[in-house]
């Protein structure tokens, strides 16, 4: 009786014929001779690289922009030129009563004020009125300062240098003349001011009556 022998089955893969490979050899050589590198460098070049290292025919560089230049700042205007103060004259008549008929007493008050922020020189107040003393006599007057003279149809007042907020008051008392005639009016004219500040001006009416009032001997 013989024995056979039973071959145990390989476990290697196979091995690819020896001519293909040999083939597949010489076409990688005969690429490489040939000067074809875009091949060469498909097959050598590592695994991460997918673009080409030299830019394409079409690329252009581009320049760098232009630096913009920083905008100027805005310059400070100059400062305003502090207002140097100035003096401001300020003036009232007031005369009582308004109607006054001949031989009537009458109250005139005249008050002046500098109310600017320097000194008024040379301040003067005056009273006119084309019946002074026609239809008009001042008997007696009242002033708180300055100095007062009287001239035909006008009461100069005098008053110097007025500081910033000084103020003064003349008080003058009159009586119309019994000649006077009915139905007019007297007009006073008060003016208030300096050289450097100019005149301001007030005015104050006194009615004379048709009718004689008692006080004159009327009815």
């Amino acid at each position: 009786m013989t024995h056979q022998r039973h071959r145990k089955p390989s476990t290697t893969h196979p091995r690819p014929p020896r001519g293909l490979a040999t083939l597949a050899v010489l076409v990688l050589l005969a690429l490489l001779w040939g000067g074809d590198t875009s091949w060469a460098g498909w097959l050598t070049a590592p695994v991460r690289q997918t673009v080409p290292m030299t830019p394409p025919p079409t690329w252009t560089p581009v320049a760098p922009a232009t630096p913009v230049p920083p905008r100027p700042r805005p310059t400070q205007p100059p400062p305003e030129a502090t207002p140097v103060p100035q003096a401001q004259p300020w003036l009232w008549l007031n005369v009582e009563p308004h109607i006054a008929a001949p031989g009537m007493t009458v109250t005139a008050r005249l008050e002046v004020r500098n109310i600017g922020g320097s000194t008024m020189h040379d301040a003067i107040a005056t009273l006119e009125s084309a019946n002074i003393p026609t239809w008009l006599r001042i008997d007696s007057y009242e002033i708180s300062a300055g100095s007062i003279a009287m001239g035909a149809e006008r009461l100069e007042w005098h008053l110097g240098a007025m500081g910033a907020g000084a103020e003064a008051v003349c008080v003058f008392t009159g009586s119309i003349a019994l000649d006077a005639p009915p139905g007019g009016e007297l007009e006073l004219l008060a003016k208030f001011g300096a050289s450097a500040s100019g005149a301001i001006q007030d005015r104050a009416l006194i009615s004379l009556p048709w009718a004689l009032l008692p006080e004159a001997g009327g009815q």
